[in-house]
């Protein structure tokens, strides 16, 4: 019964800049970027939806280091994706720019997200993002920022791959960014948590 504010987490935004973006290949590139020693990200599931685009010319960037890196290398070689995938390994906090100026949009197929940091700073490169329902997404993708989609289910990825490809134009990447900077710059941060105790302090006189 309590009355329950939300403040959201905050990225730094100087460290994601829309300059200095790195030269993209002619084919369509998508990313995810995360952790490797389990299944939450859903990196098993992008790769099986990447198998179902047999006809899209696309390269998959894949960032990331952990105990599970190999069992994802070999899903890939299983499914015959392998020249479509690009695994990097650990992208350093002074790299992530870098990686993510790669793509034309980022993937998150996760199982479950508590928020969803990867999401904002995609968002912050001027990225549009498809990602699954998976609560930290849903407060955060809007029809004008990206797609959202079921979870466990590449069919539904591929198909929002494909939709998200061929509507790149549609999306207004200043707007993603600026987006990002109204919601979750860390001065409106600042500004919210203030706001929080003055109001806490004028209920206690």
């Amino acid at each position: 019964k309590r009355q329950i504010q939300v403040i959201p987490n905050v990225i730094e935004m100087k460290k994601f800049s829309l300059s200095d973006a790195l030269k993209k290949n002619n084919n369509l590139n998508i990313g995810i970027l995360g952790g490797m020693g389990n299944y939450r990200k859903g990196l098993d599931i992008l790769i099986k939806a990447v198998s179902l685009l047999k006809d899209m010319e696309l390269t998959v960037h894949i960032g990331g280091d952990g105990k599970l890196l190999s069992t994802f290398k070999d899903m890939a070689k299983e499914l015959d994706v392998t020249r479509k995938c690009i695994f990097y390994g650990e992208i350093k906090p002074e790299s992530i720019q870098d990686f993510y100026s790669k793509l034309d949009f980022y993937v998150l197929p996760s199982r479950d997200e508590t928020f969803g940091v990867v999401v904002v700073e995609a968002m912050a490169c001027v990225l549009p993002v498809i990602a699954t329902k998976c609560v930290g997404p849903e407060e955060i993708i809007t029809k004008e920022t990206g797609v959202l989609i079921d979870k466990e289910n590449p069919q539904e990825l591929a198909r929002a791959i494909r939709s998200v490809a061929g509507n790149l134009g549609s999306y207004n990447r200043k707007a993603i960014r600026d987006y990002v900077l109204e919601k979750y710059s860390p001065d409106l941060f600042v500004a919210s948590i203030s706001e929080v105790y003055q109001e806490l302090l004028r209920n206690t006189k």
